[in-house]
């Protein structure tokens, strides 16, 4: 049996100096409505520390009933848009600032200027078609050496009991290869973007259940594979936040309970 070693050769990630992070959850039905209120804890703590993290929930779509078994909302919501009603909620029971944009994501809503100091921006992507997929992997496009990698995109998606996470911050394989690990540094500035490790996620949609009654969805996707997804993310989302992160990506299969991740090494990176 072959054992997996490369966490012990692994670095860490190392992100831009930043005063402000905002974290930008596209996406705020299944799994992005658990990940709205891990990023508002997430930003309670930040902004314990001296440093100030905002947010903003993007979906341009409305709760219906169906919704209510599987994401975080209730009878009061229906009809409402998600992203507002989750944004109103988070921030008025933590005093946070979380705007929300009731809309498809775009990267020109990205502002890296925005207050004073440095920002850094994570781009939180809980969606499950190619066309989301494709304008959140546009946001990398604005890493451009003056913005150095001020833009990281976190993909959550899954099946109907499995799923994984990615993170990268590069959108191409060149400039991995170039700027990736600075020489003798001991860590890492660059990530494959997650449509570098699996392009298919730009190409294929995930089988449609909308032809299932809700009973029927139920039974077709488990309960917690949301909740399972979320959770992950979250993790990532403080790695990058307080540092330590040594993974780029993790997979996990609920019937089976196994997980496994890939580490930050020059030979799961630069391949």
């Amino acid at each position: 049996m072959n054992i997996d070693t490369s966490f012990l050769e692994s670095v860490p990630l190392l992100v831009p100096e930043w005063d402000q992070i905002e974290f930008m959850l596209v996406g705020c039905g299944g799994t992005g409505s658990h990940c709205a209120y891990a990023i508002a804890r997430l930003m309670y703590a930040i902004n314990t520390t001296g440093k100030t993290a905002s947010a903003t929930f993007i979906d341009f779509d409305t709760v219906e009933e169906k919704n209510i078994v599987r994401q975080l909302f209730c009878p009061a919501d229906l009809g409402r848009p998600k992203a507002l009603v989750l944004a109103h909620r988070l921030s008025l029971s933590l005093g946070l600032d979380i705007a929300a944009i009731n809309q498809p994501f775009d990267i020109d809503m990205i502002n890296l200027n925005r207050g004073r100091g440095l920002n850094l921006v994570v781009v939180v992507g809980c969606i499950d078609n190619p066309q989301a997929r494709i304008s959140c992997a546009k946001s990398l496009d604005l890493n451009i050496p003056e913005t150095a990698h001020r833009v990281l995109w976190l993909d959550g998606g899954n099946h109907e009991q499995s799923g994984q996470v990615l993170l990268g911050n590069t959108a191409t394989f060149r400039d991995l290869h170039d700027y990736a690990f600075p020489l003798n540094s001991g860590f890492c500035v660059g990530l494959p973007s997650p449509a570098l490790v699996h392009p298919e996620l730009l190409l294929d949609e995930q089988k449609p259940l909308q032809n299932l009654s809700c009973a029927e969805q139920v039974n077709a996707q488990s309960l917690s594979i949301n909740l399972h997804v979320a959770a992950e993310i979250n993790d990532y989302l403080r790695g990058i936040a307080f540092g330590g992160l040594r993974k780029f990506a993790t997979y996990f299969d609920l019937p089976t309970g196994s997980s496994r991740s890939i580490y930050i090494t020059k030979a799961n990176i630069l391949k």
